[in-house]
């Protein structure tokens, strides 16, 4: 027959009751604590905030409770994983959303650079005979996982068929599917595909893109100069030689640590055109 001594009893069936409401409630702390996306690099600065709101104790078995609330919008998808948080007493941990990739919002804002590369690109056509473009919302949210992609995931880092994939390669962790484009572009109708692809079809028209990469940060000025220096990617600005039969009708753009993208679409863009400026830089 087991025995279980009293005092033992009393000490382990709290601890016992604790640790499986703690497994319930994926959340346990003794203070109030406020978290920011500091645990999500890969969110927009200020897209979401989470919150672990006023606490109630049990005063008998000592168990905290709490609140998690979360505000933002949110179309992502999201899984879950293990972020400490020592309190004053114990360490415990709390599930949080890890966000895959940038939270909603991609499209919807440019950054001051992003809006200053929109008006550097347009400049440039106009003082060519060119009128000036739209900025699309699909293209731009092209743009901005492209960058964010490229910076956080390296796709331009490997090979196929012996050939280094350039920057205009997606990685495979992404709403997209993967693809290592190379310098005989024998997988180009997979980059103009992406606007359909990230769109779920909303934009229809292929994209096409222009790519930037620099050691430093990626700036407006530096990206276009750099297109600037290249007869082909001149070509696709303002719509010369193979581009010519485009009138474009759309363009998106996007800037992030060490890239720079710039998309042109075929058809107008269906969700408009994106007129906000983000409030916080994306770093």
């Amino acid at each position: 027959m087991l025995r279980i001594n009293k005092r033992k009893a009393i000490i382990l069936i709290p601890l016992l009751t604790i640790f499986f409401t703690l497994l319930l409630l994926n959340v346990a702390h003794t203070d109030s604590v406020s978290l920011s996306y500091k645990s999500m690099p890969h969110t927009t600065e200020g897209a979401y905030n989470f919150v672990i709101q006023k606490q109630k104790l049990d005063d008998e078995l000592a168990l905290a409770t709490t609140e998690l609330v979360l505000t933002g919008n949110h179309t992502t998808p999201f899984t879950t994983s293990l972020e400490p948080i020592v309190t004053t007493s114990i360490t415990t941990y709390v599930y949080l959303p890890l966000v895959l990739s940038p939270p909603a919002g991609f499209g919807s804002c440019l950054t001051a650079e992003e809006s200053k590369l929109v008006n550097l690109i347009n400049q440039y056509r106009n003082d060519n005979g060119l009128p000036s473009v739209p900025v699309s919302k699909s293209l731009t949210e092209v743009a901005q996982w492209h960058v964010f992609d490229l910076h956080e995931n390296n796709p331009d880092s490997g090979f196929d068929h012996g050939l280094p994939c350039n920057m205009h390669s997606w990685s495979d962790q992404g709403i997209w599917s993967p693809v290592c484009y190379t310098a005989d572009h024998a997988y180009a109708s997979q980059m103009w595909n992406k606007p359909r692809e990230i769109t779920s079809n909303v934009y229809s028209g292929n994209g096409y893109e222009n790519a930037y990469g620099t050691a430093g940060q990626a700036t407006a000025t530096g990206a276009l100069n750099g297109w600037k220096s290249s007869p082909s990617h001149v070509d696709v600005i303002l719509e010369k030689g193979t581009w010519s039969r485009f009138d474009w009708p759309a363009i998106g753009v996007g800037i992030y640590q060490h890239h720079a993208v710039l998309w042109f679409g075929e058809q107008t863009d269906p969700q408009g055109t994106v007129t906000q400026i983000c409030d916080v830089y994306r770093d």
